[in-house]
């Protein structure tokens, strides 16, 4: 059975995510949402929020990774050893 190339993988991906967004249209009253819950979603959707606890988490690993031991470093000189 031959391999499917890249052209034919990209139009079954495309076709399958075309059936997925074409589900059932929804017959539901529209949604409404209260003062509170429509914060709590900007806070939680924030991209600044969202990219300042990025740095936070890359922040926290550098200093874990600072506190840890150094690779030990082993050297070996002959410069001072007399060739006479």
């Amino acid at each position: 059975m031959p391999k499917p190339s890249h052209i034919q993988f990209l139009i079954l991906t495309a076709g399958l995510l075309a059936s997925a967004l074409d589900g059932p249209a929804q017959t539901s009253a529209p949604l409404r949402l209260d003062l509170a819950e429509a914060r709590r979603l900007a806070i939680e959707r924030n991209w600044d929020l969202l990219a300042a606890k990025s740095d936070v988490d890359i922040a926290t690993a550098q200093r874990l990774v600072a506190h840890e031991f150094p690779n030990p470093v082993a050297s070996l000189s002959v410069s001072k050893i007399s060739a006479d």
